[in-house]
């Protein structure tokens, strides 16, 4: 995860049904409800937006 103050933590993410646990420094993240959700942001930007418990997390992933 990248935090606008630029802390980036990486870990593994397990799922199982419709929970998902992040596993990443400080203890795992546990996650009731998560959804991703691609969008196209025009002029060949390409972005994907991932919700964690109403959370919402936007990267983009093509364009610039």
């Amino acid at each position: 995860m990248h935090y606008n103050n630029g802390q980036v933590l990486r870990g593994p993410a397990v799922v199982e049904g419709s929970s998902m646990t992040l596993h990443i420094p400080g203890g795992p993240l546990q996650v009731s409800e998560w959804s991703i959700t691609p969008f196209d942001g025009g002029y060949g930007y390409k972005f994907e937006n991932l919700l964690l418990d109403g959370v919402s997390y936007v990267r983009q992933v093509s364009g610039g």
